[in-house]
């Protein structure tokens, strides 16, 4: 019976280490000639325009990357982030508001600001929504 109390303390510290590891986990953008460390909580969420991808952090400010979204969805945390459409990558915790809408899909609001309307409200098909909700449990 102890036996299985040791496992039980080792499995949950082996958790908690794993949880810390993937919040203080940070990711390297260069843009041009400047280059800048974010760690994954001050991300909002990536999006691309015009063949561009933004990193937007939690206060609203973009900084342009030189990724595309693919590259960052291999790069990036699968449990924090979500890839919501072929525009834009969201982060769990900036997500605000989730909204039912026509055909089975769902209508995502950030927490925070972004510039560009069009990201404003991000649409899930009805494809990937039940992926999502399970992501966002």
């Amino acid at each position: 019976l102890s036996f299985i109390g040791i496992i039980l303390v080792y499995a949950s510290d082996i958790y908690n280490l794993y949880i810390v590891s993937i919040k203080s986990a940070e990711i390297t953008i260069e843009s041009g000639t400047k280059t800048t460390k974010l760690t994954y909580e001050d991300i909002a969420c990536f999006y691309s325009e015009n063949k561009i991808v933004y990193a937007v952090q939690n206060d609203g400010t973009t900084i342009n990357t030189d990724f595309t979204l693919n590259e960052l969805e291999e790069k990036i945390n699968d449990q924090l982030f979500f890839r919501a459409n072929r525009k834009i990558i969201i982060h769990k915790d900036a997500v605000d508001q989730i909204e039912k809408i026509e055909n089975g899909k769902l209508r995502i609001q950030l927490k925070a600001s972004i510039e560009n309307d069009a990201m404003a409200e991000i649409n899930i098909s009805r494809y990937k929504r039940k992926t999502f909700m399970n992501w966002f449990q």
